[in-house]
């Protein structure tokens, strides 16, 4: 996936026994990571717009797909990259219903 051919990642992901979020035993890069860090754009793209591939789980050095985009200096594909926003926290709990608080966050 290193080499930026769409169509191949494509026929790839339609397998079965391939998981997309799989890194490698060197570096701990996922395919998308290692898009990022080459500058290849369009599969970036393509794989992080994705609902099963995780943009935030980090390579054996620490780094996430953003910040391999952003240390190329690559403007577009930091775009897509950006961190995926928490899912919303609920504000209809009904208190009698909710935990109770451990001792130190409610003194």
């Amino acid at each position: 996936m290193v080499g930026g051919h769409r169509a191949v990642v494509q026929l790839l992901l339609q397998r079965d026994d391939i998981n997309p979020n799989t890194s490698d035993t060197r570096y701990g890069r996922a395919p998308h990571e290692w898009a990022t860090e080459r500058g290849h754009e369009e599969v970036a793209k393509f794989l992080l717009e994705r609902d099963d591939i995780n943009p935030d789980i980090p390579e054996l050095n620490g780094k996430t797909a953003l910040v391999l985009a952003a240390s190329r200096g690559d403007s577009g594909v930091v775009e897509f990259t950006e961190p995926r926003p928490s899912p919303p926290v609920p504000t209809d709990i009904d208190e009698a219903s909710a935990p109770p608080l451990p001792p130190l966050p409610s003194a």
